[in-house]
């Protein structure tokens, strides 16, 4: 089984690289999305949700080199957990491991994204993480 998430946002920091002992080269980096709904007393709300992203191998490069904090940026990817314990507790962080990112105008908005996306198709950098998968799927 396989799932994808897309997010549209903008980056809430710079994008952070390092290097794993393999050589393979792993950014990390923030997300914010606003969502603003209307309220049943009519009033206007907003809620934004943050989300740790990474990516790797070439598509870590071209992030780490063209993107910054406040670029508006499409990115489809997976979710995972990391899990691990200190002191006795256990923890875990979420991360969406970035399978493709796409920047966007800085005037962006939903609809224009929508828009622009059906005008020029994002292209995938392929999938780089350390759970490479088979895209032979038969449905």
């Amino acid at each position: 089984m396989h799932h994808q998430t897309i997010v549209i946002g903008r980056i809430t920091r710079d994008p952070e690289s390092k290097h794993l002992p393999s050589g393979q080269q792993v950014t990390e980096f923030g997300v914010a999305v606003n969502e603003r709904f209307k309220r049943r007393d009519g009033s206007q709300g907003e809620h934004t949700e943050f989300y740790n992203c990474r990516a790797y191998g070439r598509l870590a490069e071209v992030i780490s080199q063209y993107r910054r904090k406040g670029d508006p940026v499409f990115l489809q990817g997976r979710k995972h957990t990391d899990q691990w314990e200190r002191d006795g507790q256990p923890r875990s962080k979420e991360y969406l491991n970035v399978d493709l990112c796409r920047g966007l105008a800085k005037s962006s908005t939903q609809d224009t994204v929508a828009k622009q996306l059906r005008q020029d198709p994002p292209a995938t950098a392929g999938s780089q993480g350390a759970d490479d998968y088979d895209d032979d799927i038969p449905f």
